[in-house]
């Protein structure tokens, strides 16, 4: 791969709406940080702290998660994915709304999301 590219982003997202942590968090860079606002820390860094993050999700979903790409826009190693976030938590609400994922990759794994 010679940048980021929208079918590897896709493919990534399909592995977190499958809750799949070791696809997930094989990804990452020793070093990489993961933020999200919406899982219990916010901020988690390298494969590790990426497991814990989605198995910490994963207590507190049930159900479907999904992302709908919208729009990708990429620069060669950074990237911006706008998404249509689907949820549903564990006392059986559903929420659907939209993010901004912005990606940077570094020798091929991702050091930031």
């Amino acid at each position: 791969m010679t940048g980021i590219e929208r079918e590897y982003i896709e493919a990534i997202l399909g592995a977190f709406e499958d809750g799949d942590e070791d696809d997930v968090s094989a990804v990452f860079a020793e070093d990489g940080v993961f933020i999200d606002p919406e899982y219990p820390d916010g901020e988690y860094h390298g494969p590790a702290g990426v497991r814990r993050a989605l198995e910490r999700r994963s207590e507190r979903t049930t159900g479907e998660a999904r992302f709908v790409v919208r729009n990708f826009w990429a620069d060669g190693t950074s990237c911006a994915i706008e998404v249509e976030t689907h949820r549903t938590a564990t006392h059986r609400s559903e929420r659907a709304f939209p993010q901004v994922f912005v990606v940077e990759m570094e020798n091929g794994r991702i050091a930031r999301w």
